[in-house]
């Protein structure tokens, strides 16, 4: 559910985009590390992005992801990473919205019903 569209190679979520924005930003080793988004066609009615990074991230299972916009609430601000940002997180909202938590460190080991969201992959309270 989580990581079904993450991609390992960053380079392949920017293919064909037409528009592409890189960002650099400073490390506390004063190493730095890239951000780099794009989207496939800017006037689309729903855009396709990319996001990658140089940075190396728990797992190494989103370096790079593509992320479709989805119909709904949606910004079109002429800055690409603006607008990759805002499609990621209604695309997180709905990837983590749950009607139970199940935890085995709560009531007993059984589902709590909620209507809530997933803290994410690897944590479910």
């Amino acid at each position: 559910k989580y990581y079904s569209d993450a991609i390992l190679d960053p380079a392949m979520v920017h293919e064909g985009h037409q528009n592409k924005e890189v960002k650099l930003f400073a490390n506390y080793d004063d190493s730095s590390d890239t951000v780099i988004f794009s989207v496939k066609d800017p006037k689309a009615e729903l855009r396709e992005f990319g996001i990658s990074t140089t940075t190396e991230l728990r797992d190494a299972l989103d370096q790079g992801l593509v992320i479709n916009e989805q119909t709904g609430p949606r910004v079109v601000s002429g800055d690409v990473a603006f607008d990759a940002l805002f499609a990621l997180t209604m695309k997180e909202l709905d990837q983590l919205a749950v009607s139970e938590i199940k935890d085995g460190n709560y009531n007993y080991n059984n589902p709590i019903k909620a209507e809530v969201f997933e803290t994410g992959a690897k944590w479910h309270y």
